[in-house]
């Protein structure tokens, strides 16, 4: 290439990515560009050696501490000093020739404000990695010619894109109002007016499959459609109600299947929805902790208002914060079983997996806490008789709820989760929120700790007494 090469930023939004963060490193310290360029790690407020892996390899470390992607990458554009500035996952790995081919497509066609290419999964079974890269190369295709029939400017996909930089300030930058879907089909919108988007077919990078592994192949899917659509045609994400339906409706089928298996299994396996409903108590618990620092912040709150909480906890998460948990103990909350590694299909296991799986987080639990849970809840609720019949073997009781909003949600607020749950309280109830999630170290719960103040004030006007499942049901903690 004769003509000059652009100064290129790259930005990183990392939150407790110290895992994968060095392989993107790696592969962008390789780049085979001519050309000068800079890498930003945006830290967004994370729990773990995310800023010290990226200092490690000569990155330029801002932090960010507004929690989501469009907020990171803004926040990565303000620092920027590049011509172009280019995006890129934490969790992703680009090609030796990222750059110089997003530069070159940039410098031969001024023309053009943006560019993207597809993406496929590096750490999946070869077949499905083969697999990957032919579905994300369709998808990116059609998504391309729709944009272009519907006039709805060019694609944007967020793990590998660039944009230059005087640009992305024209039109404001990033929607910092999209907590998690739908920032880059937001910008896309925003720059068809400015220019021409190129799509780089052959341009792929590398990325984890971790969501999809999370959320299943069949709800990732969906929520990409769903977002897809709903951002480009009305510039706002789908309905939470419509996010993860594949999951949800998987879910519940499961969690009854056991009622047509084992026409006896509720009255043979009791498992605990709610207490008394003539007494005007109810039992607040807390599902998939400890999950510091915000399980820690969680008790000051209840040790504030003088109240005591269940706390359904995952073997893996409690082998790392075992200061919390002794804790916990202490100031006289009561603990339950809550999985050693939370798997979402645990209740379908062989009844020897089962078993294990209880039994080592009941011996880590015991280990770090000196308690030994009577109280188990099933990993997202999930209920088969086998399931059932081997808690009762070990001892425990199921707890379910009749109280739950999903809290979890990063893009819930705080008034909205006080709201759901308060809307909901009854008599002898068992609410569940979440100071964790799954075993991912460090989850935000912020909205949660602003709701809880208000869930707390609003019982107790509408005149219930927050008590353990122990009291609420009459039996000892164990």
């Amino acid at each position: 290439m004769s003509l000059k090469l652009p100064f290129i930023s790259v930005v990183i939004p990392a939150y407790n990515e110290e895992g994968f963060l060095p392989l993107c490193l790696g592969s962008l310290t390789q780049q085979k560009y001519a050309g000068g360029y800079e890498i930003i790690v945006v830290d967004n407020a994370s729990a773990d050696r995310t800023a010290e892996v990226a200092s490690g390899f000569g990155a330029k470390v801002v932090f960010e501490g507004r929690r989501s992607p469009a907020w990171a990458r803004q926040r990565g554009l303000l620092e920027a000093k590049g011509e172009i500035v280019a995006f890129i996952d934490a969790d992703t790995i680009a090609p030796r020739n990222w750059l110089s081919t997003m530069a070159q497509r940039f410098v031969l066609n001024p023309r053009i404000v943006s560019v993207t290419g597809p993406h496929a999964y590096f750490d999946t079974t070869p077949p499905f990695r083969v697999i990957s890269y032919v579905i994300n190369f369709l998808v990116i295709t059609l998504d391309h010619f729709f944009r272009r029939i519907t006039r709805k400017g060019g694609p944007l996909w967020g793990s590998n894109f660039a944009v230059r930089r005087q640009t992305l300030f024209e039109v404001g930058g990033f929607d910092t109002s999209k907590k998690f879907r739908g920032e880059d089909y937001e910008l896309s919108l925003c720059l068809k007016e400015k220019g021409k988007s190129s799509l780089i077919l052959s341009l792929f990078v590398q990325t984890s499959s971790r969501r999809l592994k999370r959320e299943g192949i069949w709800s990732a899917y969906w929520n990409y459609i769903i977002n897809y659509f709903s951002m480009l045609l009305y510039r706002q994400p789908a309905s939470e109600r419509l996010e993860d339906l594949p999951r949800k409706l998987g879910e519940a089928i499961a969690s009854r299947l056991y009622l047509l298996l084992s026409p006896f299994g509720r009255s043979y396996n009791r498992i605990i929805a709610h207490g008394d409903r003539s007494r005007p108590q109810i039992a607040l618990t807390f599902d998939d902790g400890p999950n510091e620092p915000f399980t820690s912040r969680i008790l000051d709150i209840l040790k504030q208002h003088d109240i005591k909480a269940t706390f359904f906890m995952i073997g893996q998460n409690v082998e790392r914060s075992i200061e919390v948990c002794r804790r916990l103990v202490e100031e006289g909350h009561a603990i339950g079983n809550h999985s050693y590694f939370h798997p979402r299909w645990l209740a379908f296991k062989r009844r020897k997996k089962i078993t294990q799986e209880l039994e080592l987080a009941q011996e880590v639990i015991y280990k770090v806490s000196g308690v030994r849970p009577n109280l188990f809840r099933p990993p997202y609720g999930i209920q088969t008789p086998w399931l059932l019949r081997v808690a009762r073997s070990l001892g425990f009781t199921v707890i379910a709820w009749d109280n739950m909003t999903n809290d979890w949600h990063l893009g819930k607020g705080a008034e909205q989760i006080a709201e759901a749950i308060l809307k909901k309280a009854k008599a002898g109830g068992i609410i569940v929120l979440h100071d964790g999630r799954n075993t991912q170290q460090g989850y935000d719960r912020a909205s949660l700790l602003d709701a809880l103040p208000r869930i707390l004030i609003g019982l107790k006007q509408q005149g219930y007494h927050c008590v353990t499942i122990p009291e609420l049901i009459g039996r000892a903690i164990g």
